[in-house]
């Protein structure tokens, strides 16, 4: 009696193991779905395309908070604030993906349409040589200008060497060295001109902030600026970001006005 009592306890302690176990399953099944990059980016196209774009917001900013981040991704996330009337906030995200996939059709129509939304306070300035050499490969994203780089040296190391075993004319090969060196000036600045940016540039994001003449708020207002309009970001200091716009004129701005590339 004992022994089936015994045989008993042990079948009831296995069914209630069981139980739990399959219980638990689709929870982590659910857990384990909730985390994935790809179901987190299907959700939030699929918010998107209901307009609950706070949301859409949202589960994209996780994607970004686990380290993952792609042209498209910031493409949608402009596309969710353009959809939310914050066009600067649309313009910073537009010009990350930018960086990531300078090429791509769509997004240049909806850069250049939000830029077109947008009132200009201040009058263009004629670039420099260096701006126009770093031009040139602006249809590169900065990965791609790497290699590109790398395969220039690795092309002219190899007709260097070409050079020392096969006989060539002293015309010929002067002028093969002239054009591997203005290709790897113009490639170098515009690549040092490109990580140079990288923590520069930022965007008004709030509507008509004023730059004042220092980090005070009592300070006298030196000129207003739009939002969306691109600045370069010269100091910060504590809850100031120090600016300086397309006309060089420079002004104190508070960080919440601004947000880095």
């Amino acid at each position: 009696m004992k022994r089936v009592i015994r045989y008993a306890m042990n079948y009831l302690c296995f069914i209630t193991v069981m139980s739990l176990a399959l219980a638990a399953c689709p929870a982590y099944a659910q857990q384990d779905k909730d985390s994935d990059a790809g179901y987190i980016f299907y959700k939030a196209n699929t918010l998107y395309e209901k307009g609950s774009y706070d949301e859409a917001i949202s589960e994209y900013s996780r994607l970004l908070a686990q380290g993952m981040e792609s042209g498209n991704l910031y493409f949608n996330l402009g596309n969710c604030y353009f959809k939310k009337g914050e066009m600067g906030k649309a313009l910073v995200h537009y010009e990350r993906a930018r960086r990531l996939m300078p090429r791509d059709s769509d997004l240049k129509s909806n850069i250049k349409f939000v830029q077109s939304q947008i009132t200009s306070n201040s009058s263009e300035t004629p670039l420099t040589w260096t701006e126009k050499a770093a031009g040139i490969f602006g249809y590169l994203s900065l990965n791609e200008l790497t290699l590109l780089l790398s395969a220039a040296l690795a092309g002219m190391f190899i007709f260097l060497t070409i050079r020392l075993f096969v006989l060539m004319r002293k015309g010929s090969f002067i002028l093969g060295i002239a054009v591997f060196i203005v290709t790897l000036t113009f490639i170098s600045i515009s690549l040092i001109n490109r990580i140079a940016l990288t923590d520069m540039e930022g965007i008004v994001i709030t509507d008509r902030p004023d730059a004042l003449f220092e980090p005070l708020e009592r300070a006298t207002v030196h000129f207003s600026l739009h939002e969306g309009t691109k600045v370069h970001i010269l100091q910060t200091k504590e809850e100031w970001i120090k600016i300086k716009r397309s006309d060089n004129k420079t002004g104190w701005v508070t960080k919440e006005s601004v947000e880095k590339l």
